[in-house]
């Protein structure tokens, strides 16, 4: 797990290890991480850490539930939410979600070119945090 803090003096998010466990987690992601928890409401950051449970992206969750999953590499970057079903429903359409084929599974996948896109997921990343936090 990682924990996530804001640095008091410097008012930087910062990210550490609690586990030894490896996550290997290379500097974009960590910078994407960074710029995701900026995002999340403040009443849920203490619930909120990342896992490696998969060799092909890294997990955020919210309690017992990932709600986002990332990869950003040199070869691919996407990263997918899992949208409450009337989010879902609005976004069929969405070309941010033009990756997903399968528009039925509870993921949706959306392509990265670069970390400021994080900002166009904004809203549907903090609805989906909300969301699985409920």
């Amino acid at each position: 797990m990682i924990s996530f803090s804001v640095n008091s003096q410097t008012g930087k998010v910062e990210i550490e290890s609690i586990f030894d466990k490896d996550l290997n987690v290379n500097s974009d992601e960590e910078a994407a991480f960074k710029i995701i928890y900026s995002f999340l409401p403040c009443d849920l950051l203490d619930r909120v850490f990342i896992e490696r449970r998969s060799k092909d992206y890294i997990s955020m969750f919210c309690g017992a539930n990932d709600f986002l999953r990332l990869k950003y590499s040199t070869r691919s970057k996407w990263l997918s939410l899992r949208l409450p079903h009337d989010v879902a429903a609005l976004n069929v359409d969405n070309p941010l979600f033009s990756a997903q084929t399968n528009k039925n599974q509870l993921h949706w996948r959306g392509n990265l070119q670069s970390l400021d896109d994080l900002k166009l997921f904004k809203n549907l990343i903090i609805s989906s945090c909300v969301y699985i936090s409920e």
